[in-house]
């Protein structure tokens, strides 16, 4: 599928807090040609919980991946 992209295709993931909890696996579609793949996210603990968090500065303001 990463050969199918090309430079300037929108990307959309749906739900993407919900994804991103919930595992490692997100689906993303293309809306520029109208696909869907899936890809793996690889990320620590701490780092998800930055990302969940909206943010390096967000996620210290709420404390998340505090001890992980």
């Amino acid at each position: 599928d990463y050969a199918r992209m090309e430079q300037g295709d929108a990307l959309e993931i749906d739900n993407v807090r919900a994804q991103i909890s919930k595992g490692s696996t997100v689906t993303v579609k293309n809306v520029t040609k109208g696909y869907k793949f899936k890809t793996t996210l690889k990320l620590s603990p701490r780092l998800k919980a930055i990302v969940l968090a909206g943010g390096t500065l967000a996620a210290i303001a709420a404390g998340a991946g505090e001890n992980a």
